[in-house]
């Protein structure tokens, strides 16, 4: 992925990461790409911002609360609430992902 984005000069700090799925694997995916994000100079709050995570129920979003699985509450959008539940393809329309996880 790192590769891809150099080679289109496409900063990977500047991605916008839709990832569909966000069990174990997902979050494990999404957690080490953290790291790389942060390893480029984000912050890990930063780093955050750039996911958006989508399971079967929509877009997760920090309005769940207590629903929310270990490991998601960082991921867990506080800035889009009203978009709670948000089916990929309206997200995608939304947001326009640089990657599609």
């Amino acid at each position: 992925m790192l590769a891809a984005h150099r080679k289109t000069g496409n900063p990977f700090t500047e991605s916008r990461i839709v990832c569909v799925g966000a069990g174990s694997a997902g979050l494990g995916v999404c957690a080490a790409l953290v790291d790389a994000l942060v390893r480029l100079g984000l912050s890990k709050e930063e780093a955050h911002k750039r996911f958006w995570l989508v399971d079967d129920k929509g877009l997760i979003t920090s309005t769940r609360g207590a629903q929310l699985q270990y490991g998601q509450a960082s991921f867990a959008r506080s800035d889009d609430a009203e978009f709670e539940g948000q089916r990929l393809e309206a997200l995608v329309d939304r947001i326009k992902p640089t990657v599609l996880l």
